[in-house]
C-alpha cells in the first residue's frame, strides 16, 4: 500500500502542535500563557490562512511493507527485494521499562496471520516556503519557518493516522495506537537512514533532496518509521559503546568513521 498525499495549511491546523511552535520562538510555560504568545499564535493564524489562499501544499507519501525482525534489525520487502533497517538499542535501561529498548522488537521476528506484527510504515512529508520569502523581514522569514516545520510534522501526524485506519483498522476509524519515529528522534538517531528511504519512497516525488549529511532540503521535511504494535512506545537509545558502533556500522555496511559521522550525537565520548 502506498499513498501520496497533498494537505492545505488550513486542514493541518488541529494537528499542529502549537506548544513546540512557540517553544521554536523561546516562548514555554507561564511565557506560553501570555499576551506576546497569543498575538504570536494570531499572526500565525493569520498567516497559514494567507498561505492557503496563495495555494501552499503540504506533501507526504507512505508506504505500508512486510516486515520480519532479526535480532536489531528490520527486515522490509519492497518490490519483491528484501531491504535491511539496522536499529540501535538501549545500553541502559531506560525509565520506560526494565529492558533495553530496540525499535526492532515492535516486528514479529518471524512471519506470521496478523498485520500489526508484520507490516510497518515508511513515511516522508514535506512543505517549501522558499517561494514565499522573497521580500520577508527575518521576523517573517522566522514565522514562515517555524510555521512550515510544524506543518511537515502534522502532515508526518495525519498520515500516520489515515496509514493506521486504512492498513490496521480494517478500514474502520479507531483510537490509534502505536509510533511514527522520525529520523534524528532519540530511538532513531543514524541520519544515513534517510538514503536508504528515499531509495524506498523516492523523495523527490516530494521535492525533497539529501545533503552528504543526510540532512533534508527543504528543511521542513520528516521522514521515519511508523509501526503499529499495541506495546510501541518511544525511547532514547542513549549512549553507545565503540563495540556497539562496530556492530552497527557493519549492519549498516559502512566504515566506522563514516558511521561515526551519522550518529555522532550519541556515541559515548570514550569511544
Amino acid at each position: 500500500m502506498t499513498l501520496i498525499e497533498t494537505y492545505t495549511p488550513t486542514s493541518l491546523r488541529q494537528l499542529i502542535s502549537w506548544p513546540h511552535f512557540l517553544h521554536a520562538w523561546g516562548l514555554k510555560g507561564d511565557a506560553a500563557a501570555s499576551s506576546e504568545a497569543r498575538a504570536l499564535l494570531d499572526e500565525a493564524m493569520s498567516t497559514l490562512n494567507d498561505l492557503e489562499s496563495r495555494g501552499l501544499l503540504v506533501r507526504a507519501k507512505a508506504m505500508v511493507v512486510d516486515a520480519v525482525s532479526r535480532g536489531d534489525d528490520i527486515w522490509v520487502e519492497v518490490a519483491g527485494r528484501a531491504v535491511r533497517i539496522p536499529c540501535l538499542r538501549q545500553q541502559v535501561v531506560g525509565s520506560e521499562g526494565d529492558v533495553c529498548r530496540c525499535l526492532s522488537d515492535y516486528v514479529a521476528p518471524q512471519w506470521c496471520a496478523h498485520p500489526v506484527g508484520n507490516r510497518i510504515g515508511i513515511f516522508a512529508t514535506s512543505v517549501d516556503v522558499s517561494a514565499f520569502l522573497s521580500g520577508a523581514d527575518d521576523y517573517q522569514s522566522m514565522l514562515l519557518q517555524t510555521l512550515a516545520d510544524r506543518l511537515a510534522e502534522a502532515a508526518a501526524e495525519q498520515i500516520h493516522t489515515d496509514i493506521y485506519n486504512n492498513e490496521w483498522a480494517c478500514g474502520e476509524a479507531a483510537p490509534r495506537v502505536g509510533i511514527r519515529p522520525a529520523v534524528g528522534y532519540p530511538c532513531l538517531p543514524d541520519m544515513s537512514l534517510n538514503f536508504e528511504f528515499d531509495k524506498l519512497l523516492c523523495f523527490a516525488d516530494l521535492g525533497i533532496s539529501l545533503t552528504s549529511s543526510g540532512m533534508m532540503v527543504p528543511h521542513a521535511s520528516v521522514s521515519g518509521l511508523i509501526f503499529a504494535h499495541p506495546q510501541a512506545a518511544y525511547f532514547s537509545v542513549g549512549a553507545i559503546t565503540a563495540e556497539q558502533l562496530s556492530d552497527y556500522a557493519d549492519r549498516r555496511g559502512m566504515p566506522v568513521e563514516q558511521m561515526r559521522r551519522f550518529v555522532q550525537g550519541v556515541v559515548a565520548a570514550e569511544s
